[in-house]
């Protein structure tokens, strides 16, 4: 999830202004034009971009994926364990059914 956030967010992410910067009256009239989102006004937009970096960017964060990807056991380990009990019959079946009948080349039916 911290994944997807921090690629989502971009530099949003760290980019965000204060909730001193949103009070200023000198800042605000920029932030109102320049920060806000698409159906978002600027507030709402940041604080969602710092709850976002607090869960994918912070110390807290990351340790807590660090916490999260390796608790589970050496993560290669896992995906080949996964690989070797996953069922795969039923795809081998489709595939083997696929390849039983001939392949159009180019013609649509």
């Amino acid at each position: 999830m911290t994944e997807l956030l921090r690629e989502i967010c971009a530099s949003g992410i760290i980019m965000q202004p204060s909730e001193n910067d949103l009070t200023s009256p000198e800042i605000r009239p920029y932030l109102d034009r320049y920060m806000r989102g698409k159906d978002a006004d600027v507030e709402y937009k940041s604080r969602l971009f710092r709850l976002a970096h607090d869960l994918a960017a912070s110390s807290f964060g990351l340790r807590q994926d660090i916490y999260e990807y390796w608790h589970g056991g050496d993560p290669n380990r896992n995906r080949i364990n996964l690989l070797r009990t996953f069922d795969q019959s039923a795809m081998k079946g489709r595939i083997k059914e696929m390849l039983s009948q001939p392949l159009p080349h180019g013609e649509v039916p």
